[in-house]
């Protein structure tokens, strides 16, 4: 590995749960995740005796691996790579251009058909959280294939000085391994204690019938479930909502909440939620 792993991961306090290693090689790099404590690998290798050779030296590995022997790109199929003669490092499925520039002692002998998998996201309006984006590459490929809302967040303003504008529909500069207290502007923060998150709210609004606010809340399954064995939440169950300061009723102190059932006033034409209680 180029850049040890271990001094990047120590470096910015990473907790790293798991690994996807896109063009694995030989998985020369899994013994350095296994030894950082991360148990979940996935590793992609299309080129055949890279592969071989990949597996041979994860076979005894005491770690949870997950090989796939195909390239990753737009369209599947199969397609010819450019093999070079640095045992394959720098093979390509595009044909080798700017590399003879930089590298001209590579050379790219032989050829080798490859599969390559493709499994995309079909809606384009799905929210896309860019975390680490840099100068905006991934966004650039994103707005490329039809998607519409993705954000993203480094922390380098050098980096995000050179997004392209109006790419991202919002950047931000944070590090995120250290907790995230800033929200979107409908996304609001629900503790039981006052003090400790457990989840939030959104999409708050005032129902005139009831004459209160109300907001769908998003809290750990407490496991109450109706009759038919569907869950459904404690009705009464209380908690604390840590809104901005405008909307509080005093100072910064959260507002009190209570989980209700729903609907909130009786339907004319009961849906099948309602029928089951």
């Amino acid at each position: 590995m180029l850049i040890s792993f271990s001094n990047l991961k120590r470096k910015y306090n990473m907790n790293i749960k798991g690994i996807i290693h896109i063009g694995a090689h030989y998985g020369e790099e899994i013994e350095d995740y296994i030894d950082e404590g991360i148990q979940n690998v996935v590793v992609f290798e299309p080129l055949s005796d890279n592969f071989d050779i990949l597996c041979e030296n994860a076979q005894d590995l005491n770690a949870n691996i997950e090989g796939h022997q195909v390239a990753l790109g737009s369209k599947e199929g199969e397609y010819t790579m450019y093999i070079s003669d640095n045992e394959k490092q720098s093979s390509s499925i595009l044909k080798p251009k700017v590399h003879l520039t930089h590298h001209p002692h590579v050379k790219f002998p032989s050829k080798e058909t490859v599969e390559v998998f493709n499994k995309h996201q079909k809606e384009k309006d799905i929210n896309i959280y860019d975390a680490g984006c840099g100068t905006g590459l991934v966004g650039v490929e994103l707005k490329k294939y039809g998607f519409t809302n993705f954000f993203g967040a480094d922390l380098s303003q050098k980096l995000l000085d050179l997004v392209p504008n109006n790419l991202y529909k919002k950047l931000d500069k944070v590090d995120l391994n250290k907790p995230i207290d800033d929200y979107a502007p409908d996304f609001w923060l629900i503790s039981e204690d006052g003090k400790n998150p457990v989840g939030f709210i959104t999409s708050p609004w005032y129902h005139p019938e009831k004459g209160t606010n109300i907001a769908m809340g998003y809290v750990p399954f407490d496991g109450t479930l109706n009759k038919n064995g569907f869950p459904m939440g404690k009705v009464g169950r209380k908690f604390k909502i840590h809104l901005p300061k405008k909307y509080c009723e005093k100072g910064n102190d959260p507002v009190d909440a209570v989980v209700v059932d729903i609907p909130f006033t009786e339907s004319y034409n009961p849906n099948t939620r309602e029928v089951a209680k």
